[in-house]
């Protein structure tokens, strides 16, 4: 008597398409969030593959798509326009580009310390999700410059006057921005070092708060100062004057943001660093060519 036939078929499983826009802390795997994401912007009509490759600077419609199903890696680069398509702020682009740097690692060191900066980003994002953390950090420069330098561990062990000499400051000042900084969770004391942990806040180029207007206007007011001031070796100073229309001036200013973040992603640990640098852009117009 021959045996009773039977087939098993199975289906590969189709998750669903998520019902709320997907949130970057949440995901560990950055081929994932590319495709939820993309999944997400496509129900509602807001993804095409053509539209968010000329909305982001890919030159290939099929770039994101490759790169989610792993037949591509993602550059630094291409990470930061990834973040500029979906509308990523500051913090969610610095995760993302982690999250990248994470998922691409080879060397287990470097899994290590790209998983440690996912998790302090998402503590920190925890921490301050419901805080107007900007208007607070800005209102200081001193407490950014301070941030900034404590990436270097020993400068955590310098006194009080010590520390202001270096910012050419008040002790005053330095224990104002000490105590905003531990007040945010940014910074914390351990047997006797100041330590970062979290290392420095991004902004999106069109915020435009009180104290980030004050924040510029300080450190534009120290760049003058170092033109007589510093020799040329220590300083750079650039200036360009050129006919532009609208558009032409709005793309050519996105694209020296994106590169500045670009740069702090990429250089932002220096292994041997010996100051703290300060890049400030500003343009505006200088004549009306039309009435």
């Amino acid at each position: 008597m021959e045996a009773p036939f039977s087939l098993s078929v199975s289906y590969p499983e189709v998750k669903p398409i998520p019902k709320e826009r997907p949130r970057v802390f949440g995901y560990l795997n950055f081929r994932e969030y590319l495709t939820d994401m993309t999944t997400y912007l496509r129900s509602i009509g807001r993804y095409s593959e053509r539209s968010f490759a000329r909305r982001s600077g890919f030159r290939s419609s099929s770039s994101v798509r490759m790169v989610s199903k792993g037949q591509r890696n993602l550059s630094i680069s291409g990470a930061q326009k990834v973040a500029k398509g979906f509308g990523l702020d500051g913090l969610e682009t610095r995760y993302f580009i982690a999250l990248v740097q994470y998922g691409q690692a080879t060397q287990p060191t470097e899994q290590a310390r790209f998983h440690r900066r996912l998790i302090s980003l998402k503590r920190f994002q925890s921490a301050h999700e419901n805080s107007n953390l900007e208007t607070s950090y800005f209102s200081c420069w001193q407490a950014v410059a301070i941030l900034e330098a404590l990436g270097v561990p020993e400068w955590g062990a310098r006194s009080m006057s010590q520390m202001a000499d270096s910012l050419k400051t008040t002790e005053a000042e330095i224990q104002n921005a000490l105590n905003l900084l531990e007040k945010l969770n940014l910074i914390t004391k351990e047997s006797g070092l100041w330590k970062q942990v979290y290392s420095s806040i991004h902004t999106l180029p069109e915020t435009n708060s009180v104290h980030l207007r004050a924040f510029h206007k300080e450190m534009i007011l120290k760049g003058l100062d170092t033109i007589d001031s510093l020799p040329t070796n220590d300083r750079k100073l650039y200036g360009l004057t050129i006919r532009l229309d609208a558009k032409t001036w709005h793309d050519l200013s996105s694209m020296i943001f994106d590169k500045l973040r670009e740069w702090n992603a990429t250089y932002a640990e220096s292994p041997h660093p010996d100051k703290v640098y300060h890049f400030s852009v500003l343009s505006f117009p200088l004549v009306s060519l039309k009435d």
